[in-house]
């Protein structure tokens, strides 16, 4: 009966998802809620998102200004501003929305009266046939579509009753293309990966820890590891990351911590691959088929890297199954934990369970964090 229950709150979310898109789709024109540093959510989404999709949009306005928002600078300096007031008189004359990148429940709270006319970005990425991340958002929505029973049965796989929320939120916000679900149901992202205060946050982290890190950047969790970890001077970090401006920063904690840093990629394979650094845009760098001499990066298996691990913490911009079957011996001993994110693509979250089950890991917990499409992990405890 909950199955069948579950299955029909997801229809019903895809189906007003599907009204969502098309009333974006049928907007004259649409202004983004913008109230500057007050919004940290939503400067960093529109700075993400501005080049790509919104400058030569002839239906975008430009912003909605409201109380305490500074004089856009930069991109947006130029850009058309409304207030309120204006935003409802025109909506008289044609049909105009509001874009709104919240990720907190004081922005949503902030902005309640305007909430008749406002929705989610994801609406207007799901009508434009864009992606959030690596593939088109309706093509996210279609994979929900496709596996409900899949889900369904995910559900019964958890160890607790957050997981279930949050991956029902989760699937409910982008079938629905409303963030509100998300904005609910979710633990603040400063604890993702591991912590020092619960188990209810991510993974618990032990006295002394041997660390494998891959996906490392420029070392900011490594940082947090070695400030929450309590026995610092027997633990120990092996931190990969094949973006050579992210590892220049990160090489350099090696003379202050037990961390070996790595600069290669990691993968299911040993030798040699190419990984492209694009230094104007640092998260559009990725693995290629080819490259230049500069681009060339060894390629390991975790399992040959290192010797020992009781923590492996993964964000590898979609490589993450890949990096599981290189990690069988480390990942079949139930003293390594795994700390996986599974955004990148739809279909992550069952590969990775299915991978993990292989090595005789079944005890998992899912956590959604912050309130967008983004970092969605799974535990394996």
């Amino acid at each position: 009966m909950q199955e069948i229950e579950f299955g029909r709150r997801l229809e019903s979310a895809l189906e007003a998802g599907d009204q969502r898109s098309a009333e974006f789709a049928d907007l004259d024109g649409f202004y983004v809620i913008w109230t500057g540093e007050l919004f940290r959510g939503t400067k960093y989404f529109l700075k993400a998102n501005y080049d790509r999709l919104l400058k030569d949009n002839p239906r975008f306005l430009g912003l909605l200004v409201g109380p305490y928002a500074p004089a856009a600078d930069g991109p947006y300096a130029s850009l058309p501003r409304v207030t309120a007031e204006e935003f409802l008189a025109e909506r008289a004359t044609r049909r105009v929305g509001l874009i709104q990148f919240f990720t907190t429940r004081f922005e949503a709270a902030f902005w309640a009266s305007l909430r008749p006319y406002t929705m989610s970005f994801i609406s207007g990425l799901d009508a434009m046939g864009a992606a959030h991340t690596y593939v088109p958002v309706r093509a996210e929505r279609d994979f929900i579509r496709a596996n409900i029973a899949r889900y369904a049965d995910m559900m019964t796989r958890f160890e607790d009753e957050g997981s279930c929320r949050m991956l029902s939120a989760r699937l409910q916000g982008i079938a629905a293309l409303d963030t509100e679900p998300m904005m609910q149901n979710n633990v603040p992202p400063a604890y993702q990966y591991f912590n020092s205060l619960s188990r209810d946050y991510s993974l618990l982290l032990r006295d002394r820890e041997d660390l494998i890190d891959v996906g490392a950047s420029w070392g900011d969790y490594v940082v947090k590891f070695f400030d929450e970890v309590k026995d610092v001077a027997n633990s120990t970090v092996n931190a990969f990351e094949p973006n050579a401006k992210e590892f220049a920063p990160l090489k350099t904690i090696e003379a202050f911590l037990p961390v070996t840093a790595h600069n290669t990629i990691v993968s299911d394979v040993t030798g040699t691959g190419y990984f492209h650094t694009q230094l104007e845009n640092i998260g559009g760098s990725h693995i290629a088929e080819t490259g230049s001499e500069a681009d060339i990066r060894p390629t390991v298996r975790l399992d040959d890297a290192c010797e020992k691990a009781t923590l492996i913490k993964i964000d590898a911009e979609g490589a993450e199954p890949k990096i599981l079957r290189g990690a069988e011996r480390l990942l079949s001993n139930p003293d390594c934990r795994l700390a996986s994110c599974v955004y990148h693509y739809p279909g992550d979250l069952f590969e990775t369970v299915d991978i993990m089950a292989q090595y005789g890991r079944t005890r998992l917990s899912f956590r959604q964090y912050g309130a967008s499409m983004y970092d969605a992990m799974v535990y394996f405890d």
